[in-house]
């Protein structure tokens, strides 16, 4: 996805981040983070800095929600798909808040469903 951006000529990159900005955006959790990590990749992290200041110049107020699949990734009892989601919101909302602090007005975690 962000090598898709990296090459899209800039009408169409403004149209696709556009589009995410004021649409549900749900692309395939590999693309941000590598599985049972609250981390996010280096992908992850190339698309979501570039994202985040595009984001940043629209009026939106923007929700970030964190996900994770069904199967539980947690080795202590003490950790479980809950939090690993929240845990991977939070880095979103600081690379968004990085760009525009008063952008980000929920950060919510979710597990198998919403």
């Amino acid at each position: 996805m962000a090598a898709a951006l990296h090459d899209a000529k800039p009408v169409e990159a403004m149209s696709s981040i556009h589009h995410c900005a004021s649409n549900s955006w749900n692309p395939p959790l590999e693309t941000f983070f590598d599985r049972g990590s609250p981390r996010l990749n280096r992908d992850g992290r190339e698309l979501l800095v570039r994202l985040a200041q595009e984001l940043a110049k629209l009026p939106n107020m923007i929700s970030i929600e964190g996900h994770t699949g069904s199967k539980p990734y947690a080795t202590s009892g003490n950790y479980s798909n809950w939090e690993l989601s929240t845990d991977r919101a939070q880095p979103r909302r600081r690379l968004m808040q990085a760009n525009r602090p008063d952008q980000v007005t929920q950060v919510r975690g979710f597990v198998d469903q919403r």
